[in-house]
């Protein structure tokens, strides 16, 4: 059925959609990706969502550009699920200086691009470590406490790049 499916697809929508994401978890159904972000509808914490991206072969989404941003934003637009953000990506300052976010998916430090709305970050009551988007519009960041239970945005990466 899948594969049918698959050709289906394939021919309807083109070679945008030929790399397949594929997983043994019965929470992770086969995706087809037109880019490198994978919009998750399942509310969870910072750490559930790095695990779960993780275990779905992929990794929590980064965002280094201004062009990631867009290519985020697309995939949050034509995600399948629709759903709501905020969105968990994978910075966080814990382990760190307040205000020195690291990509937990890479092990960099944030450097050069950031998207932080007006006044943001804050760490608020000195509780906000990890960086979500969307809770101020569009793809702009927050920080926000990493117990917080929001979707998230995992993507594609070769697996030599961390």
């Amino acid at each position: 059925m899948f594969l049918r499916v698959s050709i289906v697809l394939a021919s309807l929508l083109g070679a945008a959609f030929s790399d397949t994401i594929e997983s043994s978890e019965t929470f992770y159904p086969q995706v087809k990706v037109a880019n490198r972000y994978v919009v998750r509808s399942d509310p969870v914490d910072f750490f559930q969502a790095w695990q779960r991206c993780r275990e779905s072969g992929l990794r929590l989404a980064t965002v280094k550009s201004k062009l990631d941003s867009v290519k985020l934003a697309e995939a949050i637009e034509t995600s399948q699920s629709k759903p709501k953000g905020p969105w968990w990506i994978a910075a966080t300052d814990l382990g760190n200086s307040p205000f020195k976010y690291t990509w937990i998916s890479t092990n960099q430090v944030l450097g050069g691009y950031t998207n932080f709305a007006p006044k943001q970050p804050d760490n608020a009551n000195g509780q906000e470590n990890c960086i979500e988007v969307g809770r101020f519009g569009a793809v702009t960041w927050n920080d926000w406490h990493c117990t917080g239970r929001i979707p998230y945005i995992c993507e594609r990466y070769s697996g030599d790049e961390c």
